[in-house]
């Protein structure tokens, strides 16, 4: 099922790219930009299969697993279009994919396309309100991590498309400037409509989120920070919540509450370097019993240093927490309370030269691990990855 889908968009894609790039030619050519950036890497978890054998306590036979770890070559590719149709009317198209050069990893290809129609309206002075609509297809295959092999339910029917989805909806920011200061306000509602497994419940669910941000500079105006809040829910509509067992049942549809409480710190060490620090508070709340409730603290640590000759590079160091208020490892009452963390260390270098399209070349390299006690979920990667984007 789905083995060269992927192949199958990459055409697609860069007819869409060609055609508003041609749209773009017959009006005004400085109205358009467009973008490209393909690469070449490889994951040696292509699956983020569990890091060694486990018992897994979420059947009821209790079976020991052994996870079989699949790595291999992958494409990553984006495409971009921005189009500024007036002076006050944007469109906006992106594609992001990554697929497998291996037919047997084809489980592992994702991609993504997003549609953004953005228009600027006038309400007051030093006031811009952005408003415009959104619309996305997203395609992630639902897998079984210890094999590589597409999800199978309970009774042996593919379920493997659970995770792939098509989104639409509305979007606003409004931002004023007081006295040095930006105030910010984003708003967000959409609808996500999962393709349907049939034989177990879909993911389709409806989107709110609302924030508010302040954005100011201090230490001489060598940093910037921004603080906010953000609200945000999940409304299920078919997707059962668990009860304080870990059954679902015929309990209520699931609807999940977050409230996130945001920092970042922008300074600039000298002409060449810049340091960003960003914190995050997530809670997560369930309506119905508060199985799974957590809180999640994240903290994340970037340094961009450029060197000479256009080249640059970036380092980030990232960890994440998440502490369950009365969730079980395994969804399994007789196991103790979930805990998981996760760390993230990247580093990327780029060269860029002057050229048709600011060529610019890029080397990636990520290692990734996340532990925690539900064995199932538990694993670690590196990924290493070289390409080059162009802008035109």
């Amino acid at each position: 099922m789905c083995k060269r889908r992927n192949f199958q968009m990459i055409p697609k894609s860069l007819a869409v790219v060609v055609a508003l790039s041609g749209m773009a030619g017959m009006a005004h050519a400085e109205q358009a930009e467009i973008s490209a950036d393909v690469g070449m890497g490889y994951n040696s978890n292509a699956y983020h299969a569990p890091s060694a054998t486990y018992v897994d306590l979420a059947k009821a036979a209790a079976p020991t697993v052994v996870p079989n770890v699949h790595g291999g070559l992958f494409v990553p590719m984006k495409l971009g279009v921005k189009y500024q149709v007036s002076d006050d009317l944007q469109v906006r198209y992106k594609f992001n994919s990554q697929f497998y050069l291996d037919n047997a990893l084809s489980a592992a290809d994702t991609y993504d396309h997003k549609v953004k129609v953005m228009k600027d309206l006038e309400v007051g002075d030093d006031m811009q309100l952005q408003v415009g609509g959104l619309f996305g297809i997203h395609k992630k295959l639902y897998v079984d991590h210890d094999t590589g092999t597409e999800k199978l339910s309970n009774a042996g029917i593919n379920v493997s498309n659970r995770y792939t989805y098509q989104d639409i909806g509305i979007e606003a920011k409004l931002s004023k400037d007081i006295s040095g200061v930006k105030l910010i306000g984003k708003g967000k509602l959409a609808s996500l409509n999962y393709d349907d497994p049939i034989v177990i419940s879909s993911l389709d669910h409806t989107l709110f989120q609302l924030g508010g941000f302040a954005q100011f500079k201090v230490l001489d105006d060598k940093a910037k920070v921004t603080v906010g809040y953000e609200y945000m829910t999940r409304s299920y509509s078919n997707r059962r919540s668990r009860d304080l067992n870990a059954k679902l049942g015929t309990n209520p549809f699931l609807n999940y509450t977050y409230g996130t409480f945001s920092g970042k710190l922008v300074y600039k060490i000298n002409h060449d370097t810049r340091a960003f620090l960003d914190g995050e508070i997530i809670t997560r709340k369930d309506d119905f019993v508060g199985y799974n409730d957590y809180t999640k603290t994240k903290v994340k640590v970037r340094v961009l240093h450029k060197l000479d000759d256009g080249m640059s590079v970036r380092g980030k160091l990232s960890y994440s927490n998440t502490n369950y208020v009365r969730a079980f490892a395994f969804e399994n009452p007789a196991a103790p309370l979930k805990t998981s963390s996760t760390i993230t260390a990247s580093l990327k270098g780029k060269y860029q030269w002057d050229g048709y399209g600011d060529p610019v070349l890029w080397a990636d390299t990520t290692y990734q691990n996340v532990d925690t006690n539900d064995l199932r979920y538990k694993y670690n990667y590196i990924e290493l990855a070289v390409g080059g984007d162009w802008k035109f």
